[in-house]
């Protein structure tokens, strides 16, 4: 009987010891990705999944990139000039090149 009653006893120090652990999630960096373009991007618009459009400037890189599969299209005078699908990694820098 003494030694159920200790087991007992234990087992439940044991959950309450469980129970009173703190749970703690640890989160670094963002949770984007960055495309950078290389080339000659002047004038030229991009077209990343179904989003609406965007005029690429001299600030080259488009930021907030979730991660993941993503699909460029970059028209130039409304052709096509670069078709590709990249791999976007958190805190990560891709770089696109436009001819």
């Amino acid at each position: 009987m003494k030694k159920i009653s200790i087991q007992i006893v234990t087992a439940l120090l044991l959950i309450i010891g469980l129970c009173s652990c703190r749970n703690t999630n640890i989160i670094t960096g963002t949770s984007y990705g960055i495309i950078s373009f290389t080339g000659e991007y002047e004038k030229a618009m991009l077209y990343l999944d179904d989003r609406a459009p965007i005029a690429i400037t001299s600030d080259n890189n488009v930021s907030k990139i979730g991660e993941g599969t993503h699909r460029v299209k970059i028209e130039k005078n409304g052709v096509t000039v670069v078709l590709k699908t990249v791999y976007i990694v958190n805190d990560v820098t891709t770089e696109v090149h436009v001819p």
